[in-house]
C-alpha cells in the first residue's frame, strides 16, 4: 500500500504525516519524533514505545470509520451524541465531551475497538489523526495513551455485550428469535460429552498435579484428531498459552508425550502444523489490569485471537483448543472480587466466542480443598466467578487416602495416581472421574499421564487368592514376558484370564511381590527378543529361585 492510500485512509494528507518533534510541540497532527515518519514506516519497521510493528510493504488497517473526520480538526474535538452516549453508558457525564480532551480520546479509543480495530491498529490512528504530546507522558506504570487503549478495549472487549450505535443492547430486532420446526444440529464438541466448541471451561488442581500436562496432552490428542483418556476427541487446532513453562520445557513435556505414545512421523508432522505452544514465563499475559485504580482489559485478548485466526489459516483446520495457563497469570485483579474476575471471565469468554475454540482456563486450588475426599468446584480458589461464567469445570487430583482405600490401591502407590473430575458440565453429565497413572519414558524426566481403569476390589479373601494363584501361574508359565503394567493391562478386565479388574491386578501383583513370592528383575537378552519388549521395559516379573527349584524338582520327580 503506497504512503498516500494510507494517508487517503487516515483522512490526512501529506502535509499533516508525521515529522518532527517540533511540529509534535506545534500541536499539528504529528507523531512523535521517535515514531518516524508515516512515509518510512510504509517501506520499513518502525519502533513505538509498545513494541516493533512490521509494515513490511504493507499496512494492515480496516476501513477508517466515517467518523475520523471529526478527530481531524485543528482541536480535534467535537461534542457529537454519539460519543456523549456512550460517556453515559460508562458512566461518564454528556458536559465531559464539551470540553474534556481526555474524554473525547477514550471515546475515539472505545468507538475504534467496536469497529474492529486490534490495539496497535488504534495507536497508529489515534497517533495519526491527533497527536497530543500527553499520549507519551507516564501515568504510573504506562503512559497515558496505553492506559487510554487498555481501558477502552476492556470496556469493549465482549462483541454481545457492547453498547450498539442506538445507545442500547435491548434493542428488539436483536430480541427477535424464529421457532425451528426441526432439531438443531447436534453440538460440537472438543472433547466429546464434555467441552463444547465457543465456550469456557475451568481446570483447576494443586500446583504440581499436572494441569499443564493434560491440558498439553488433550491438545495434542485435538491435534491428532485421537481420543484423550479414552474419549473422543475432534480434530482441529490448538494454541497453547504458559505463563510458567519455557519452550524448552514444552518441547520436554511433548516428546515425553509423543515417546510414550510412540507416535509416528505423520502424527509428529500433524502436531507440528496443527499445535502452537507459547512459553511465556517472565512476560505480561494478563487480560485484565488496573489502570488508576480502575479494572481494564488489555491488548493480550486480541493478540490471542489474532493467532488463533492465523493458526487456523495456515494449518487449515478450524480452531478447537486455546489453553491458558493459569489464572494468577491472566489475571490482573482481586482474585475473591467478584466484579474483577467477571471482567477477566468475560474477556475469556469473547475470545472463545470470537474463534469458536473452547478455551481451557487453568486454576490453582485453595489450600481448603487439601482435606476434601472428593472434587468439588469449591477446588478452584478465588471468586465462583472463575467458574459460574463458563460451561465446564474439571479438577484434577491426586489420589485421596478413601480413594485408595476404596480402589485398594496401597497408600504408598496412591501418589502415582490422579483423578480428573467433571464437577461443572452444562452441555454434558456431570460427576465423571476418569482415573491416570504416571508413566514416565526414560531420559524425559516427565510424568506421562496414562488413562487406567481403576474399579474396587472383589470382596472375600478366597477371590484373592484364587487371582494371585492365577497370576503366579502366569509369571511361572511366560518367564521374562511381562512387566508390571504389562500383566496388568494386557490380562485384566472381564475378558481378560485373570478375570479382575486392573486396580485388582495391580493391588494382587504388589501384594505378592511384598510377600517375596514373585520378584522383579531385567529381561534377559533371548527374552527382550522373544517376547518384543519395549525398550523402557527395564524389568520383568518373574519367580524367586527357590520357587524355580522346587518346580524343576516337581518336574524331574514326575519324569
Amino acid at each position: 500500500m503506497s504512503l498516500d492510500a494510507i494517508l487517503n485512509g487516515l483522512q490526512l494528507t501529506q502535509t499533516s504525516r508525521p515529522s518532527s518533534s517540533s511540529a509534535c510541540a506545534a500541536g499539528g497532527r504529528s507523531g512523535p519524533a521517535t515514531l518516524g515518519q508515516l512515509g518510512q514506516a510504509a517501506s520499513k519497521q518502525y519502533e513505538s514505545f509498545l513494541g516493533t510493528i512490521p509494515f513490511a510493504g504493507s499496512l494492515h488497517l480496516p476501513p477508517a470509520p466515517d467518523h475520523i473526520s471529526a478527530w481531524t480538526g485543528t482541536c480535534n474535538i467535537e461534542p457529537l451524541d454519539k460519543y456523549a452516549r456512550r460517556l453515559r453508558l460508562v458512566g461518564g457525564d454528556d458536559s465531559d465531551c464539551e470540553n474534556d480532551k481526555s474524554a473525547a480520546d477514550y471515546a475515539l479509543a472505545c468507538d475504534l475497538f467496536q469497529e474492529g480495530f486490534n490495539a496497535n491498529d488504534v495507536e497508529i490512528v489515534m497517533r495519526a489523526t491527533r497527536y497530543r504530546p500527553k499520549f507519551d507522558e507516564m501515568r504510573g506504570t504506562a503512559t497515558y495513551l496505553i492506559g487510554t487503549l487498555r481501558k477502552a478495549e476492556g470496556s469493549g472487549a465482549q462483541r454481545d455485550g457492547r453498547p450498539s450505535s442506538s445507545g442500547s443492547v435491548l434493542t428488539l430486532d436483536r430480541g427477535r428469535i424464529t421457532i425451528p420446526t426441526t432439531p438443531p444440529p447436534p453440538r460440537d464438541y472438543v472433547w466429546h460429552g464434555r467441552m463444547v466448541a465457543g465456550h469456557a471451561y475451568v481446570l483447576g488442581g494443586f500446583g504440581g498435579v499436572s494441569k499443564s500436562q493434560a491440558a498439553l496432552q488433550l491438545a495434542a490428542s485435538i491435534a491428532m484428531g485421537r481420543p484423550f483418556a479414552k474419549i473422543a476427541a475432534k480434530k482441529g487446532s490448538a494454541l497453547l498459552v504458559f505463563g510458567e513453562d519455557d519452550l524448552n520445557e514444552i518441547r520436554r513435556r511433548l516428546g515425553a508425550y509423543a515417546a510414550h505414545e510412540k507416535l509416528c512421523a505423520i502424527q509428529r508432522d500433524e502436531l507440528e502444523k496443527n499445535l502452537r505452544t507459547f512459553g511465556l514465563v517472565g512476560e505480561d499475559t494478563r487480560l485484565t489490569t488496573t489502570i488508576s485504580g480502575i479494572l481494564a482489559g488489555t491488548s493480550f485478548s486480541g493478540q490471542i485471537i489474532t493467532a488463533a485466526s492465523d493458526l487456523a489459516k495456515q494449518s487449515g483446520e478450524p480452531m478447537r483448543l486455546i489453553v491458558l495457563d493459569h489464572a494468577g497469570l491472566i489475571h490482573g485483579g482481586d482474585f475473591n472480587a467478584r466484579e474483577d474476575v467477571s471482567l477477566t471471565m468475560r474477556i475469556v469468554n469473547h475470545v472463545a466466542n470470537e474463534t469458536g475454540a473452547a478455551v481451557l482456563l487453568l486454576a490453582h486450588s485453595p489450600k481448603s480443598a487439601g482435606v476434601a475426599e472428593t472434587s468439588d468446584a469449591s477446588a478452584i480458589a478465588g471468586s465462583t466467578a472463575f467458574v459460574d461464567q463458563t460451561r465446564g469445570a474439571l479438577i484434577l487430583a491426586t489420589m485421596r487416602p478413601n480413594e485408595a482405600k476404596a480402589l485398594g490401591i496401597k497408600d504408598s502407590d496412591r501418589q502415582q495416581y490422579v483423578s480428573l473430575t467433571v464437577v461443572k458440565n452444562n452441555y454434558g453429565k456431570p460427576g465423571e472421574q476418569v482415573w491416570f497413572t504416571r508413566e514416565s519414558p526414560p531420559g524425559w524426566e516427565v510424568g506421562v499421564l496414562v488413562p487406567v481403569d481403576l474399579q474396587p476390589p472383589v470382596k472375600g479373601a478366597a477371590s484373592n487368592v484364587t487371582l494371585k494363584e492365577r497370576i503366579k501361574d502366569m509369571i511361572t508359565a511366560h518367564p521374562g514376558r511381562y512387566s508390571k503394567t504389562a500383566l496388568r493391562d494386557k490380562h485384566s478386565g472381564k475378558d481378560g484370564k485373570l478375570k479382575a479388574s486392573k486396580s485388582e491386578v495391580a493391588a494382587a501383583i504388589e501384594d505378592l511381590l511384598a510377600d517375596k513370592q514373585i520378584v522383579t528383575r531385567e529381561p534377559t537378552p533371548d527374552e527382550r527378543t522373544t517376547f518384543d519388549l519395549p525398550q523402557q521395559t527395564k524389568v520383568v516379573l518373574g519367580m524367586p529361585p527357590q520357587a524355580i527349584l522346587k518346580l524343576e524338582a516337581a518336574h524331574a520327580a514326575g519324569d
